[in-house]
């Protein structure tokens, strides 16, 4: 009985024309290419998505209430367990490298004196979504982003950048490929070596041997600036006078795995335990809700056609400025 209420209310939510579970399962697989093995390792998928298909259903019945959706997306297969430990950070997140050239950027400038709203997409700093596939290589991602941003304002010229490079040959900076890394440690690197260009140096998802000597045109940097840590007026000015910015954020709990749209705000994470590296790229707000605009590294069927809106000046959600930096470029 008790799963028949609950079905009913799933229902009632998802409308009653919608498909049955059996349809939509199907659906699923097809519009994400999933093929499983056996009939076993399928059994076992379907009943995780079938709880996060409840999971999902149930937020959703309270989206008033959460200011933001969730969707079965390309993750809905797996838990939230699986989901963190192969996407996520094993290690916390932290600006920290080894020969950054200072520590602070914010002069004081006064929050009137910036733009209301902001987006560096709409002015060519932003390269199209990355997916960084089943790889723990976010911080490879968002350091690019932050590089691209940086080489357009000097160059004019939009240049997506290797992450596979990074993954490949940061290693003596500390960095682990698809087990994590940092961004400021991937700046350090990009320091001392350039980075090609993606053309050249193509993503595999997984690390293979250093090739950094294969291309000869390369950005190169000189360090990198942070942000003081937990001031998002801080990260607000900076944003506005120089470009996209490199963060990390606590994306553990379901609700980050299954963000669609609206403005996330969660009691399921704290601005310290930062796990996944992204790139803020702007800000505005919507009927008075402020929000950060953060492009993420898991391809367009994730959130708003991979990005998400994170609340503004809700007391550092997530710890969105708890560890922002972007590259001085040399």
């Amino acid at each position: 009985m008790r799963c028949f209420v609950v079905l009913c209310a799933i229902t009632a939510v998802l409308g009653t024309t919608y498909p049955s579970l059996h349809e939509q399962w199907a659906q699923w697989k097809e519009k994400h290419g999933k093929v499983y093995g056996d009939e076993a390792s399928e059994s076992a998928r379907r009943s995780t998505w079938q709880r996060n298909y409840e999971l999902v259903a149930r937020h959703n019945r309270d989206t008033d209430k959460h200011g933001f959706k969730l969707a079965l997306n390309q993750f809905a297969d797996q838990s939230n367990e699986e989901f963190s430990k192969k996407y996520l950070s094993s290690f916390p997140m932290s600006w920290t490298g080894h020969h950054q050239s200072t520590s602070v950027d914010f002069d004081g400038t006064p929050v009137s004196e910036q733009p209301s709203r902001l987006d560096w997409r709409k002015l060519g700093y932003v390269t199209p979504v990355k997916d960084q596939g089943d790889c723990g290589s976010c911080w490879a991602f968002s350091a690019t982003g932050a590089l691209e941003g940086q080489h357009f304002r000097r160059k004019e010229s939009l240049v997506s950048l290797s992450e596979q490079q990074l993954m490949d040959c940061s290693w003596p900076y500390d960095n682990y490929g698809c087990d994590g890394g940092k961004v400021g440690r991937a700046f350090d690197y990009v320091g001392n070596n350039g980075l090609c260009a993606e053309k050249d140096y193509c993503y595999l998802s997984y690390v293979w041997k250093c090739m950094d000597s294969y291309c000869t045109n390369k950005v190169n940097s000189t360090g990198y600036v942070r942000v003081q840590s937990g001031n998002e007026t801080a990260l607000l000015g900076t944003l506005a006078r120089v470009g996209p910015v490199s963060m990390a954020i606590d994306a553990s709990g379901y609700q980050f795995q299954f963000y669609s749209e609206g403005i996330y705000s969660s009691t399921q994470c704290d601005s310290t335990h930062l796990n996944h590296a992204m790139l803020a790229v702007g800000y505005s707000s919507y009927y008075g809700d402020k929000y950060w605009i953060v492009k993420n590294s898991w391809g367009e069927k994730w959130g708003r056609e991979g990005y998400i809106r994170v609340a503004r000046d809700g007391g550092n959600m997530c710890g969105i400025a708890t560890a922002a930096l972007y590259p001085v470029l040399g």
